[in-house]
């Protein structure tokens, strides 16, 4: 046999073979898509495309103005120094004038006596009034004359004079009038309280009004 023949012997099975795997369309995995095919896929898959937004809403809506100045901390501050509320706060208060005392009455030494005098005639009234049970009876120069007291009848005894005025069955009223016009006055209500004032020559009270 020579070699043409011995060649045309080999390859004549493949040559069968590719003709038959071509006449069935080829292997799947090595078959190329036609162009056709590829033209239609394209055309009918939507372009992907982001399902995030690129900006929020806000920020896509909202403009800024590129003019006005952001406000800060110090410029709060700056605005509430400002206000009125704020500089009534920080003004300072105003002084209150302070109210002058008032000067205390001086106690001279006719004044002493005269209060003395003025507690011996209670102690007469009272030790008079045990025995009348009236201060009707303990308020003249005659009833009380047996106690070692000197009494005026006066409304408003001169300086040095002490008197029993405003009596009643359970009330009496005694005022002493020292050398410097000074009335120097015990009282007895009727719930059986004691009082005791004094009023300069003028009527005014003394300071203190009591003593």
């Amino acid at each position: 046999m020579s070699r043409t023949a011995y060649r045309a012997l080999f390859t004549a099975p493949l040559l069968a073979g590719a003709l038959l795997l071509s006449a069935c369309g080829g292997d799947d995995e090595t078959a190329a898509t036609p162009p056709a095919v590829v033209a239609t896929t394209a055309a009918t898959t939507p372009a992907a495309t982001s399902t995030t937004p690129a900006t929020s809403p806000d920020a896509a809506t909202t403009p800024v103005d590129a003019t006005t100045p952001s406000k800060t901390k110090a410029d709060d501050a700056a605005a509430s120094a400002t206000s009125p509320a704020a500089a009534a706060e920080t003004a300072p208060a105003a002084a209150t004038p302070t109210a002058t005392p008032e000067p205390k009455t001086p106690v001279t030494a006719s004044g002493e006596a005269t209060q003395n005098k003025v507690l011996q005639v209670l102690t007469a009234v009272e030790t008079c009034f045990a025995g009348t049970e009236t201060y009707r009876d303990c308020d003249g120069p005659t009833s009380l004359k047996d106690y070692g007291v000197k009494l005026v009848v006066s409304k408003r005894p001169k300086p040095g004079e002490v008197a029993v005025t405003n009596s009643s069955r359970s009330t009496f009223k005694i005022i002493g009038t020292d050398k410097g016009g000074v009335r120097w006055i015990l009282a007895k209500n009727r719930s059986g309280d004691v009082s005791r004032k004094c009023k300069l020559a003028d009527g005014k009270r003394c300071n203190p009004a009591t003593w």
